[in-house]
């Protein structure tokens, strides 16, 4: 119950309860070095329902392929009113690897994307 009225004190003062203020949009951004970075980002309902097009639905799908497919998927779900929300960050087929080892860092090109970079 003291959690919800602090949310709800929270959301009331305009404060974010941790959760970015802007979430992205994607778009195109050209790099220094010239190079144009094109990101798409789909937003989701968080929803624990696994209908298609829930956060968990594809949450599992991401989960499912990086059985398969090199990727990531970066998750908190950890939440504190005023402080931290939960959150989910996930991709497939990235064009690079990094890897390092003590003071060694590799970069390796993993399709033609990454060949261009």
């Amino acid at each position: 119950v003291g959690a919800v009225q602090v949310a709800d004190e929270a959301q009331s003062l305009g404060l974010s309860l941790g959760a970015p203020s802007i979430r992205p949009k994607g778009g195109h951004y050209l790099t220094k070095g010239g190079v144009q970075i094109t990101t798409h980002v789909t937003p989701l309902k968080f929803s624990t329902s696994s209908s298609p097009g829930t956060s968990h639905s594809e949450i599992e799908t991401l989960i499912d392929s990086l059985d398969t497919q090199r990727g990531v998927l970066l998750q908190s779900s950890y939440e504190f009113p005023g402080r931290y929300a939960r959150w989910s960050l996930g991709f497939l087929d990235p064009p690079l690897e990094i890897s390092g080892t003590k003071n060694k860092c590799t970069i390796r090109a993993l399709n033609s994307r990454g060949l261009i970079l």
